[in-house]
């Protein structure tokens, strides 16, 4: 349930230790983790310091009943979402309604069936975990239009304003200017396409039914198409491209996906090149995985940038050797596909000595 995928934690509160052995048990036979408090004031003590998933409370208890305890759990920030559930032999509809509006979202009736139990908080658990799963893809696609929003400022703006300087002064520019003009005009417009491309990559991402078209496929291949791809890039700025891929590797992936994370990995590594360096792309069959590797001798990432190469809510945007800067885009969606293909990119670097993003993909389908 919670960022580190260990066992939910649910919270018993009930006045008696024999309920609270049986009930534990229960939940621990059932893969849950539990954590019992004989009081309200206990429970409330507890509540300082742990972040249960849910709460299972008992009514009828000394000093500070249930419902009151419901009230001061709802009141408290940290866990005012925290689901509550009474479990009472109090069963009238005036308790169960009682109970509704202290902030609980569910009751159960003493004597409690063991299976109904653990239906219910297992529902209430599904609820919660999709609940945190729409505020992460709301979270995501806030971060990720607001920035390709601002970064697409930039190409644009500067496209037309060559535009209007095209419009207004074409005629007194010489051949060279003009020339230089259009190749301007040229490179802001390739970048606002590419911008584009990344916004309907992403979103395709985010659909719950974008999944890969799993084929057996060939790096080597895929890398040489991206090579020839990115050539032209190369070529301009005097960088040798080796591609030193093992030929016979196989592995299980959507060509596509493998394709567009390679792109963005070469990419990366010729524009933060300098002018006349190389880059290397390799591949490695290791004990579970095929590791595909991009490296180059750039100026490199100092170790406290390297955490927000992936992270959306801060990315990482320097300028590339040419004063360019980037929007971090296309790491984002590297990351991204390689989880959809059950792997994971990894990230090396040291400032002065060049950097290397490795793609580990499965040899064995999941």
């Amino acid at each position: 349930m919670n960022e580190h995928h260990e066992k939910p934690l649910v919270m018993l509160v009930d006045d008696t230790p024999e309920n609270l052995q049986v009930l534990g048990n229960m939940l621990g036979a059932a893969g849950y983790r539990s954590l019992a408090a004989q009081s309200g004031a206990q429970a409330l003590h507890f509540l300082e310091k742990a972040q249960p998933d849910l709460l299972l409370l008992d009514i009828l208890m000394p000093e500070m009943n249930g419902y009151d305890l419901c009230q001061r759990v709802k009141a408290m920030p940290r866990h005012a979402q925290t689901p509550v559930i009474f479990i009472s032999a109090l069963s009238e509809t005036r308790d169960i309604l009682r109970g509704f509006r202290a902030g609980a979202v569910d009751y159960i009736a003493k004597p409690f069936q063991k299976e109904e139990v653990l239906a219910r908080i297992g529902a209430q658990l599904t609820i919660i975990r999709q609940r945190r799963a729409i505020e992460r893809i709301s979270m995501t696609k806030d971060h990720f239009f607001t920035l390709v929003a601002t970064q697409l400022k930039a190409p644009f703006g500067q496209i037309q304003d060559m535009a209007d300087q095209l419009a207004l002064k074409a005629a007194k520019l010489s051949p060279k200017a003009q020339l230089e003009s259009f190749q301007q005009l040229r490179q802001a417009a390739r970048a606002g396409n590419q911008l584009v491309d990344n916004l309907v990559i992403w979103s395709k991402i985010q659909t719950l039914d974008f999944a890969p078209q799993w084929e057996l496929c060939r790096p080597a291949k895929v890398a040489a198409t991206v090579f020839n791809m990115l050539r032209g890039e190369a070529i301009a700025k005097e960088i040798t491209l080796y591609d030193m891929t093992l030929q016979r590797a196989q592995v299980l992936c959507d060509a596509d996906m493998l394709q567009t994370i390679l792109f963005h990995l070469v990419s990366n590594a010729i524009r933060f090149s300098p002018h006349g360096a190389e880059v290397r792309l390799t591949t490695d069959e290791l004990i579970d995985d095929l590791k595909i590797t991009v490296a180059d001798k750039g100026r490199g990432i100092p170790e406290e940038s390297l955490g927000r190469l992936f992270d959306l809510a801060r990315p990482l945007r320097e300028p590339d050797t040419l004063g360019r800067e980037g929007s971090g885009l296309g790491l984002l969606i590297s990351h991204a596909l390689a989880r959809k293909l059950n792997g994971r990119l990894q990230a090396e670097s040291k400032p002065g000595q060049g950097s290397q993003f490795s793609l580990f993909l499965p040899l064995k389908a999941e």
